[in-house]
């Protein structure tokens, strides 16, 4: 990951326009990452958010059913994996994975959120 990308997204001139920055895969290379997902998926991007207005996110969606039913929170940044197949209760229990927590709260505090979709 591009460590100046995060700074970059805490300063974003909120208001203005949504920011959106795509990475095209992980780093399958990094023992954090691996140790956190079963195996290396090709397919899992994973993106970063600077968010205009707030928006209302679910803490845990299941698209196939309704997501009216839990509670949300008002978000501005979020990042993003789309990885399907984490680690046992690290990724279906919950928190984020570790080496990306480790990253984006030094840039954006202690107090994250972390949820999940699935569906």
């Amino acid at each position: 990951m591009a460590l100046d990308i995060l700074p970059a997204l805490r300063a974003a001139p909120y208001g203005e326009e949504d920011v959106a920055i795509v990475f095209a895969h992980m780093d399958f290379g990094n023992r954090a990452i691996t140790d956190y997902f079963r195996y290396e998926d090709g397919r899992t991007t994973l993106a970063c958010f600077a968010l205009a207005r707030s928006q209302n996110r679910p803490l845990s969606a299941n698209h196939c059913g309704n997501m009216d039913d839990g509670p949300t929170l008002a978000v501005r940044t979020c990042v993003v994996h789309t990885f399907k197949h984490a680690l046992g209760d690290l990724g279906l229990n919950g928190g984020p994975v570790p080496a990306l927590a480790a990253i984006t709260s030094r840039y954006f505090g202690p107090d994250q959120v972390s949820g999940k979709t699935w569906g």
